[in-house]
């Protein structure tokens, strides 16, 4: 599982910059939601953790590696049901990215595994949930 930490406890860490900086592409108006998730991965490793969408909400998760060259990020209802992935092969992923944010259609928070996949290379990782109202 992906570590949670508080990204502002060390607002200058290099991850949570990157992706600050990812971020700026996201549709207007996304905020950080939730801890920033961090860990460590190998070449061809995943790690998961859970994200929780709400209702009335669109969503953008955005991740960043500065080792990992191709760091792949895939969004699965359970059991396994993929229902967001980057399409990129870059150490930037973004799921729901401008102009098409994730906006779930539930009426109820619905829990989804997140899974981080590091495709080529190996390093530290983060990866931020981003949200704002509909």
């Amino acid at each position: 599982k992906a570590l949670l930490e508080n990204p502002l406890l060390d607002g200058g860490d290099v991850l949570g910059k990157a992706i600050r900086d990812a971020a700026k592409k996201l549709p207007a108006g996304m905020q950080p939601d939730g801890p920033l998730a961090m860990g460590s991965l190998k070449e061809k490793q995943h790690l998961q953790t859970d994200i929780t969408l709400q209702p009335g909400k669109c969503y953008s998760i955005v991740g960043f590696s500065k080792k990992v060259k191709d760091l792949d990020l895939y969004l699965l209802l359970p059991p396994g049901i993929l229902s967001g992935q980057d399409l990129t092969d870059d150490n930037r992923p973004i799921i729901g990215g401008a102009p098409q944010p994730m906006c779930p259609i539930a009426s109820t928070a619905v829990t989804y595994k997140l899974d981080i996949f590091a495709d080529q290379g190996a390093g530290d990782v983060g990866v931020q949930l981003y949200s704002k109202g509909k």
